[in-house]
């Protein structure tokens, strides 16, 4: 029987995947609407489709990209004769939205802790992702080049540490508002768990199934 908690885990990892999807395409149907504005009236509802459907983004990412697909959707249905311009300026705002969420998103992969997700200073693996700094993680206690140098071991080493209760290495630099899911989904994609049938002892106490 597979693990509930697990199942759920694997879930929360796949948020970011999804949102990098979604803002893929955004971008592309912004790019195409800024070169064809004349598409309007097809692209701008696809748009809004795909706004609602990122998840991982802040409000104020959120609520720049419902503006922007507001003020398309007005000029849509109630001006006959469009300003071209103006629908432009409205596909680079998205554009430009796009662009820096996806950047967002590729970068904190590489800060973040391939065990946990915990974003680091700096860089564990370096620029390349091929040199690790053997510095450790605060929370999951991982040694960049060691636990987290192989997708297996990144694996196993974070079984144990969920099994274990998810315990901070250094308590005092725990956030007080410390969310075990939402952490976990900044692990780098290539590094993610999947669903297995291993059945925790302790779940972790911010970890909800």
């Amino acid at each position: 029987m597979k693990c509930p908690v697990a199942e759920f885990l694997w879930k929360a990892l796949t948020i970011i995947e999804r949102d990098m999807r979604q803002v893929q395409q955004m971008l592309y149907l912004a790019t195409k609407l800024k070169q064809s504005p004349n598409e309007i009236r097809r692209v701008t509802p696809q748009i809004r489709m795909l706004q609602y459907q990122v998840e991982g983004a802040s409000e104020s990412w959120v609520s720049e990209v419902v503006r922007q697909t507001n003020n398309l959707e007005m000029i849509a249905d109630f001006e006959s004769n469009p300003n071209w311009d103006t629908v432009r300026y409205h596909a680079e705002y998205i554009e430009h939205l796009a662009r820096s969420y996806l950047s967002q998103l590729r970068s904190d992969e590489r800060l973040a802790c391939r065990i946990c997700g915990l974003v680091q200073e700096d860089m564990p693996w370096g620029e390349d992702q091929r040199s690790p700094s053997f510095g450790f993680c605060s929370c999951c206690g991982a040694v960049f080049g060691n636990e987290d140098d192989t997708l297996e071991s990144a694996r196993e080493f974070r079984q144990e540490w969920l099994r274990r209760g998810a315990n901070w290495l250094d308590p005092d630099l725990k956030p007080p508002d410390w969310n075990c899911e939402a952490q976990l989904r900044n692990v780098p994609s290539a590094f993610r768990m999947r669903p297995t049938n291993h059945i925790w002892t302790r779940r972790p106490t911010s970890v909800q199934a």
